[in-house]
């Protein structure tokens, strides 16, 4: 069930770290430079934290931050639909930003370049999933195409809205909401939003 808008000012780790509940093992989809990792280790000390980023410049700093942190996997690639190599956007003008597959944001950010990276299936992914953060840069409309989402118990997502023409949302409302009980968070009509979902539990007759 789609419960509607709660506004609040919280970030995609602050809604993680609410809907932890002490979970075993995390999954970081767009884990970029790690501060989600930072935040979710602090949080959760003795969780398995699955660190998933196909950019080589990132991975190089996810290895640093996590160091000997045996309960740390760093995946160097995309989850998507299909096993394939695929050319992501790299933008020149803004490091922060993260890389894109699906627009080169309007020259909002400047030059960019191409990279071809790995995709692969959620295969390569615990079957279990307590918690997981999304951020993949509308990459999240792939996934809906797959098991994913039939691995996870709880995440946090945050919801694309210009990437790709005529995706919003809403599109993961209605994708979604049979399995989940779902809340939006942060202002619906601009360019992101969050998605906060727990999966129903089905009580016997």
């Amino acid at each position: 069930m789609y419960h509607g808008h709660k506004a609040d000012n919280k970030n995609i780790y602050d809604l993680c770290i609410d809907l932890g509940e002490n979970p075993n093992v995390i999954v970081d989809l767009g884990a970029h430079m790690g501060d989600g990792y930072k935040r979710l280790r602090s949080s959760f000390p003795s969780a398995k934290i699955f660190l998933v980023e196909p950019m080589p410049d990132c991975v190089q700093k996810l290895h640093l931050i996590v160091e000997n942190d045996v309960n740390a996997l760093i995946l160097p690639f995309a989850v998507g639909k299909e096993a394939k190599n695929s050319q992501i956007y790299c933008f020149d003008a803004d490091k922060s930003q993260s890389s894109n597959f699906y627009s080169d944001r309007g020259g909002q950010y400047g030059s960019h370049k191409k990279l071809e990276v790995e995709v692969v299936t959620p295969d390569c992914l615990p079957s279990r999933i307590d918690l997981a953060k999304i951020n993949i840069e509308a990459g999240e409309f792939e996934l809906i195409e797959t098991d994913f989402f039939d691995r996870v118990d709880r995440f946090a997502l945050e919801a694309h809205n210009a990437h790709i023409p005529g995706k919003t949302w809403r599109d993961l409302i209605k994708a979604l909401e049979e399995k989940f009980d779902l809340w939006t968070s942060g202002s619906l009509s601009y360019k992101y939003c969050f998605i906060i979902g727990v999966k129903k539990i089905s009580l016997p007759v």
